[in-house]
C-alpha cells in the first residue's frame, strides 16, 4: 500500500544479496508497450543500450541501477540490454512470478524467467486501496523511484491506468490521469522522460521510430530550465559519489549507518577545507587592507598588489573546489540520513525522510532528495532491523549525541562571537594608545617649528630633542593614523566573517535544537519508565521532523549567503 506521505509500498519476495552499492546509483525506470513486433527489438535495445552508455560517459563515478517491471515487450527488451551491458535490475512485479508468467506465452515465459534469474531484487508492488489493477502499483512504484524513466512509447495517449502514457504523464505532471493516490506530490519528484519512439505490432509504425526524445517537466509556465537543473543535479550526484570513494567502505556494519557515518566524514573534511580557505582569505584581505593605508613609493605598490593577488587567489581556489556548497549539501545529507536510520530502529520503515525535508526545493539542491531516496530503496531503508523500536539502544543514543552535540556546538559558536567583538575591542583600545603615542611627538614638533605658535605664544619653550621624529617622518606619521583605520578595518572585516559564518544565527539555532532533544530525552524516559507521557514512536517521529526543519532552514540560509570576495 502507499503511506500517509504517499510513497510506494513493496514486498521483496526473493533478495540474492547481490554485491552491494559503494555509491549511490542513478535510476533508470522502465515503461513501454507489450506488443513491440520482433522485427523492432534490435534497433529499439541499441537505443536503449545508447542511453545506458551515454549515462555511464557523463557521470563516470556513479552506478547505474533499472528498475524494470519486466513485462512482454519492451520491459523484457531493457532488462536484456542492460544484463548484457552489466548494469544491475530490479525487478518491480505487479504480483506474485508464477502468477504473472500467466501474462506470457511460451516463448515470452523462457525469455521473463531468464530475465528474472539475473535480477539482483525480486519485489512485488503492494497495490493502493482502490486501485483499478495491480499494475497502477508496479508503475507507480517505478515512477517514484527512477530518477530518469525510458518510456519505448509511440505518442500515443490511449492506454489506462498503469500504462506508458499514464506513466509519461505521470513522471511530467506528477498526476496520474486515472488513479489520484499515485500521484507525485512534490516540485521535484518529478523528473524527465527519455522517450524511444517505439513501433507496435498493432498499429501503424509511427513517425520518426527508434527516435530519441527527451522530455522534460514544466514545473511552471514557461519553465525552460529543468533540462538544466537536472543534469546539474546528477553532476553533484555524481560529485557527491566521487567524494564518497574516498572514505572506505566499512565492514561488517549497517549499510544505512555507515553510509551516513561516510557522508559525515566528507562534510567534516570540507567544513575544514572551507573554513580554513575562508579565514586565509579574511587574513590576507586584513593586509592587502593595512598596505593600502600605508606609502613606500613603487615597490609598496607591487607590494599591495601581490598581497591583494593572494588574498583572490585563495578565494578562487576555494570557489572553483566548491568547498563551501559541497560542506553544506553534505552536511544537510548526512544529518538527513542520521534522522532516517533513527526511524528505521525505532521500527518505522514506511517512514523515509526525504517526503519530509526540502521538499520545494529542485534545481542544484535537487539532488539531494534523489540520493535520499535511492539510499532508502537500495541502503537498507526498508529493511528490518533486529530489536527495531522506541526502546532500540540506537535511538536513545540519537537523542543523547544530538542533545551533547548542540549544547556544545551553541556554546562554540557563541564564544566565537564573543572573540570577534573582543579582538574588535583590543585592536581599538591599542590602535589609540599607538596613535596617542605618535600624535604627542608630532604635536611638539609643530610647536617646535612653528613661527605663527611662538608669535602668539613665545612664553612657550620646548627643551626635548625631537631629531629621531625628524629622521623618521613617514613612520611616525603613519603610526598617528594608520592603527585607527587599521582599528576600523578589522572591526568590520570580524562583522563579516561573523556574518558569513553565521555566528548568531547558529548559536540561536543549537540552543533551539538542545531544547528540542532534550525534551525529547526527557519524555522518552517517561514513556519508558513510567508508561505515560505519549506515544513513543509518534514522539520520535515529531522530533525527526523538527530536526530536519531545521537542517532544511540552515542548508538555504547558507545558500541564500554564499562567500564572495567582495565582503573582503
Amino acid at each position: 500500500m502507499q503511506t500517509a506521505l504517499g510513497t510506494p509500498q513493496a514486498e521483496v519476495i526473493r533478495h540474492t544479496a547481490p554485491e552491494p552499492f559503494d555509491a549511490v546509483p542513478i535510476i533508470v525506470g522502465i515503461s513501454g508497450h507489450r506488443d513491440i513486433p520482433a522485427y523492432a527489438e534490435e534497433n529499439l535495445g541499441n537505443r536503449f543500450a545508447g542511453v545506458l552508455t551515454e549515462l555511464r560517459t557523463d557521470y563516470p563515478d556513479t552506478p547505474l541501477l533499472v528498475l524494470t517491471s519486466l513485462a512482454a515487450g519492451a520491459d523484457l527488451i531493457a532488462a536484456e540490454t542492460a544484463a548484457r551491458l552489466g548494469i544491475p535490475i530490479v525487478a518491480v512485479l505487479p504480483k506474485a512470478a508464477a502468477q504473472f508468467e500467466d501474462d506470457f506465452d511460451e516463448a515470452g515465459r523462457i525469455r521473463f524467467r531468464s530475465a528474472l534469474a539475473r535480477c539482483r531484487e525480486v519485489i512485488v508492488a503492494e497495490s493502493p486501496p482502490g486501485a483499478p489493477h495491480r499494475y497502477v502499483a508496479a508503475s507507480s512504484y517505478i515512477a517514484y523511484y527512477a530518477h530518469i524513466v525510458v518510456a519505448f512509447w509511440d505518442g500515443e495517449s490511449n492506454g489506462g491506468p498503469g500504462g506508458t502514457a499514464d506513466m509519461v504523464r505521470l513522471r511530467l505532471s506528477g498526476i496520474s490521469a486515472g488513479f489520484v493516490q499515485s500521484a507525485i506530490p512534490y516540485v521535484p519528484d518529478v523528473g524527465p522522460v527519455y522517450q524511444i519512439v517505439s513501433p507496435r505490432a498493432t498499429q501503424p509504425e509511427p513517425p520518426r521510430s527508434y527516435r530519441l526524445i527527451r522530455r522534460y517537466p514544466q514545473r511552471y509556465r514557461g519553465d525552460r530550465s529543468a533540462a538544466r537543473d537536472f543534469q546539474a543535479a546528477l553532476s553533484n550526484l555524481n560529485r557527491y559519489n566521487r567524494d564518497l570513494a574516498t572514505i572506505p567502505q566499512p565492514q561488517c556494519r549497517d549499510r544505512l549507518e555507515a553510509i551516513g557515518d561516510r557522508t559525515s566524514a566528507i562534510a567534516d573534511r570540507l567544513q575544514s577545507a572551507s573554513l580554513r580557505s575562508t579565514s586565509w582569505t579574511y587574513i590576507w584581505a586584513l593586509l592587502a587592507g593595512a598596505a593600502q593605508a600605508v606609502e613606500f613609493g613603487f615597490p609598496g605598490v607591487v607590494l599591495k598588489l601581490l598581497i591583494l593577488a593572494i588574498a583572490f587567489a585563495i578565494f578562487i581556489r576555494a570557489r572553483r573546489a566548491d568547498f563551501e556548497n559541497r560542506y553544506q549539501d553534505y552536511r544537510a545529507l548526512a544529518e538527513a540520513l542520521r534522522v532516517q536510520r533513527a526511524w528505521c530502529c525505532a521500527g518505522m520503515r514506511d517512514r523515509p525522510v526525504e517526503a519530509s525535508y526540502l521538499r520545494m526545493q529542485h534545481g542544484e539542491l535537487q539532488w539531494i532528495r534523489l540520493a535520499l531516496r535511492t539510499v532508502f530503496l537500495e541502503f537498507g531503508g526498508r529493511n528490518a532491523i533486529e530489536g527495531a523500536g522506541p526502546s532500540h539502544p540506537h535511538c536513545l543514543e540519537w537523542l543523547r549525541s544530538q542533545r551533547a552535540y548542540y549544547l556544545r556546538a551553541g556554546a562554540r559558536e557563541l564564544r566565537y562571537k564573543q572573540r570577534l567583538a573582543r579582538a574588535a575591542t583590543v585592536s581599538s583600545a591599542v590602535a589609540l594608545v599607538v596613535v596617542a603615542a605618535a600624535a604627542v611627538p608630532l604635536a611638539l614638533q609643530f610647536v617646535q617649528q612653528s613661527d605663527v605658535v611662538h608669535r602668539w605664544l613665545p612664553s612657550i619653550h620646548v627643551a626635548l630633542d625631537l631629531r629621531w621624529v625628524a629622521q623618521n617622518q613617514r613612520l611616525v606619521t603613519n603610526l598617528a593614523g594608520v592603527p585607527l583605520a587599521l582599528a576600523g578595518l578589522i572591526a568590520l572585516l570580524g562583522r563579516f566573517y561573523g556574518e558569513q559564518r553565521g555566528f548568531s544565527e547558529n548559536a540561536r539555532r543549537y540552543q533551539h535544537m538542545y531544547v528540542v532533544f532534550d525534551y525529547g530525552l526527557r519524555r522518552m524516559h517517561q514513556i519508558q519508565k513510567y508508561g505515560k507521557g505519549g506515544d513513543a514512536p509518534a514522539l520520535l517521529e515529531q522530533i525527526g521532523r523538527e530536526a530536519l526543519t531545521e537542517h532544511a532552514n540552515w542548508l538555504i540560509l547558507h545558500r541564500e549567503r554564499p562567500f564572495t570576495f567582495v565582503h573582503t
